[in-house]
């Protein structure tokens, strides 16, 4: 019986240390919340100057076809209106309707390539963040666009630099 009571309050010590144990790491965290400028750090990641100029790069001759295009629309979008026959104007429509797709065509193709960049960049940059919060050991931190989302920080508190080094390092393979 006396083994029962000293294993219930050996058990009761090693709960009350655990629970004093959590408490005290739960409430002396020494890392603030911060924030970051999530417009800057976006535009200022080298992968994103890198994507960019590989999606200038492809979207370049659709661009010129999607020009091309437009012109063209324009052109016969005239001359249906001075169209004299009902043959002629069901010819121009005809054109006018097959423009006018490829024309969609083209703009939905450089979207996609668009939205398919952007995606792989914030896949990237959401891993970096992670990482870097963890290996600072920051309980929070917030993004802001300057859009009302955080209304005021000090200037202590935001890490955009700091972060926006961790990341293009971390891309770079430096660490």
């Amino acid at each position: 019986m006396k083994k029962i009571y000293w294993l219930i309050l050996l058990s009761m010590i090693v709960n009350v240390m655990f629970s004093v144990t959590l408490w005290y790491a739960n409430t002396h965290n020494t890392k603030e919340s911060k924030v970051v400028d999530i417009s800057r750090l976006y535009s200022d990641f080298i992968m994103t100057q890198e994507l960019n100029k590989d999606y200038n790069a492809s979207v370049g001759e659709r661009n010129k076809q999607i020009d091309s295009l437009n012109t063209k629309i324009v052109s016969l979008e005239s001359e249906l209106n001075t169209a004299i026959t009902p043959e002629i104007k069901s010819q121009k429509l005809m054109k006018l309707n097959m423009a006018n797709s490829n024309y969609r065509d083209l703009v939905q193709v450089n979207q996609q390539v668009k939205f398919e960049f952007e995606q792989q960049i914030w896949n990237q940059l959401n891993a970096y963040m992670l990482a870097f919060a963890e290996n600072e050991k920051y309980p929070l931190i917030l993004g802001t666009k300057n859009e009302g989302n955080v209304l005021y920080m000090n200037d202590k508190n935001d890490i955009t630099s700091e972060l926006l080094d961790f990341v293009n390092d971390k891309y770079l393979g430096r660490l």
